[in-house]
C-alpha cells in the first residue's frame, strides 16, 4: 500500500507507529503529494516515516529528516501526538503520530526543498496551510491541522 507515497506494510488490526516532520516557510508547509485511485483524491502529508524498534520518536525525526531532505537539524519541538484511522486504498490504517516541528537549520530547504530528489518516496512540495484551512486540499492526518492552527 502507498500511504503519502511511502510504501507501508499495512498489518491488519495493528497500530503504526510514524513520526511526522514539520518544516514550515512562512504560511507553507512541506509535504508529500499522495493519489488515492479508489476516490481519485489527491491527499497530502508532512514529510513522515515509520518509528523502529528501539527507536525514540526524536531519533526517527532526525533519521526521516535527514533519510528524505538530506537536512540535519539540531532543534526539534515536539508539538504533540496525533491518532489517524482512515481508509486510502480500501485499506484501514490505524497510526499514532509524534509529530515534531523542525525549529532551525532548514533553511537550506526552503530554498531546495528536494535536495536528495533520488531518496524521496514521493513528491515533495510546498503547499499553503490557508489551502488546507479552506478545505482546497486535503491534509493527512486528521487533526493535524487544527494543530497547525492552534500550535498544540
Amino acid at each position: 500500500m502507498i500511504v503519502s507515497g511511502i510504501e507501508k506494510k499495512v498489518r491488519t488490526g495493528q497500530v503504526q507507529a510514524a513520526v511526522l516532520c514539520l518544516l514550515r516557510k512562512n504560511d507553507q508547509l512541506l509535504v508529500t503529494e499522495g493519489y488515492d485511485r479508489i476516490r481519485e483524491m489527491t491527499y497530502y502529508r508532512p514529510i513522515c516515516g515509520n518509528l523502529e524498534f528501539g527507536e525514540y520518536s526524536w531519533e526517527a525525526a532526525r533519521r526521516i529528516l535527514h533519510q528524505y531532505v538530506g537536512h540535519e537539524t539540531q532543534e526539534l519541538s515536539f508539538i504533540g501526538p496525533v491518532e489517524s484511522i482512515l481508509t486510502l486504498e480500501e485499506q484501514s490504517v490505524h497510526e499514532l503520530f509524534f509529530v515534531f516541528e523542525v525549529m532551525s537549520g532548514h533553511r537550506d530547504t526552503h530554498r531546495s526543498p528536494l535536495a536528495h530528489e533520488t531518496n524521496l518516496p514521493a513528491r515533495a512540495v510546498w503547499k499553503s496551510i490557508q489551502d488546507f484551512r479552506r478545505g482546497q486540499l486535503v491534509l493527512y492526518p486528521e487533526g493535524l491541522l487544527d494543530m497547525l492552527i492552534t500550535g498544540s
